[in-house]
């Protein structure tokens, strides 16, 4: 499945995706009002997401509480299935979920964070980058420590080729996260987009202090893989001359970067 593209990947967990009963999983504060989540791993380094893991309810506790309400209940359920349909590529209906759980008004800013930044990427996997774009931003608004909604402002912005505001919302990312490799990466080709082949080589070098490891690497590869389809898919279906050129460009700097990353 193309990727989550903005999540960074030193937390992706080594065991592959299983159902949810048979995964160990790795513990972190829990969105859907059970005691833990785990963070999955698809079933392999393709699913894995911009790229590529997704906080789940854990079947294995109570995720629906006695005393909670009907509508919370429903509410939680939406979401669930809009994940769901998320890991399995079905980004339309993902976002008419997500944007009905969104609409219900019962979750935490937090958690509500999370969910505009999924919509997010559902938007973007179709290439509405706008649309994906306003998302983000109001993820990243709910929750300024959300350094994943940072990264995919500027990929947004990077594919309608604003560079230089996309290049400022990278350098926010790898603030929020020092060992955020992937936004030093979509920084470097930001730079190269816009005819800095020197700095760009100077920004991506940063990736040696991320613990770039080859499962990182393999990772990013498949972003840019991902990226390279999307680039060939708005040439063949775009009508606009400026849309156009802007999609050769980088499909382009997106085959440079790649190969760098190949090369590390």
């Amino acid at each position: 499945m193309p990727k989550f593209l903005f999540l960074s990947f030193q937390n992706i967990p080594p065991f592959l995706f299983q159902p949810l009963k048979k995964v160990i999983p790795q513990l972190q504060r829990n969105t859907f009002g059970c005691s833990s989540t785990p963070l999955i791993k698809p079933r392999n380094i393709k699913e894995s997401s911009f790229y590529n893991t997704i906080k789940l309810a854990n079947l294995n506790h109570k995720t629906f509480n006695s005393k909670m309400s009907q509508p919370k209940t429903d509410a939680i359920r939406t979401s669930r299935e809009a994940d769901r349909l998320l890991l399995g590529n079905s980004y339309k209906q993902a976002v008419v979920l997500y944007s009905r759980a969104i609409k219900s008004g019962l979750f935490s800013s937090s958690d509500l964070s999370s969910k505009y930044y999924r919509l997010g990427s559902c938007l973007y996997c179709q290439q509405k980058y706008e649309e994906a774009l306003k998302r983000y931003k109001h993820a990243a608004k709910l929750n300024p420590s959300l350094h994943n909604s940072y990264n995919g402002i500027g990929s947004c912005l990077s594919n309608i080729g604003r560079f230089d505001e996309a290049i400022d919302y990278f350098k926010i990312a790898t603030k929020s996260s020092a060992y955020y490799a992937l936004a030093y990466i979509n920084w470097a080709l930001a730079l190269y987009l816009q005819g800095k082949e020197e700095e760009a080589l100077k920004t991506f070098g940063k990736i040696k202090g991320c613990r770039f490891d080859s499962h990182k690497k393999d990772a990013v590869l498949e972003v840019y893989k991902d990226e390279v389809t999307f680039a060939n898919e708005r040439m063949a279906n775009s009508t606009n001359q400026d849309e156009l050129k802007l999609a050769q460009e980088r499909l382009r700097g997106v085959e440079y970067i790649k190969e760098l990353i190949k090369k590390f």
